[in-house]
């Protein structure tokens, strides 16, 4: 069997530009998008590692923020928290392993 793992990133929040003082451009909208880096184990998230601030505009693509907007990917960073379902795999070995204890006692 192979164990697959690594480093993968899933949307935490998504800013419209007004929220962080920006202008939106009307002829091409955009998003500011934080994402959460997590490790995963067979693709069951383990544990968040860190979260980047991105731009996405309307083709659904993702853009790196530029370095002159760099505070504003930060101000949006500070106002997000990691999804609960990137601690999934700390959940379910604790809860997995206290089924199994439970069902033994019963025996």
């Amino acid at each position: 069997m192979l164990i697959r793992f690594g480093i993968r990133s899933t949307s935490s929040k998504l800013f419209r530009p007004e929220e962080l003082g920006l202008q939106n451009n009307p002829q091409d909208p955009y998003e500011i998008e934080v994402r959460a880096k997590y490790f995963h184990i067979l693709y069951i998230p383990f544990f968040p590692v860190s979260k980047i601030a991105v731009i996405r505009k309307r083709d659904g693509k993702l853009y790196e923020i530029a370095a002159a907007y760099a505070k504003v990917g930060q101000m949006a960073i500070q106002q997000s928290s990691s999804p609960w379902y990137t601690y999934l795999g700390c959940i379910l070995i604790p809860a997995m392993l206290l089924i199994v204890l439970f069902a033994n006692m019963m025996h």
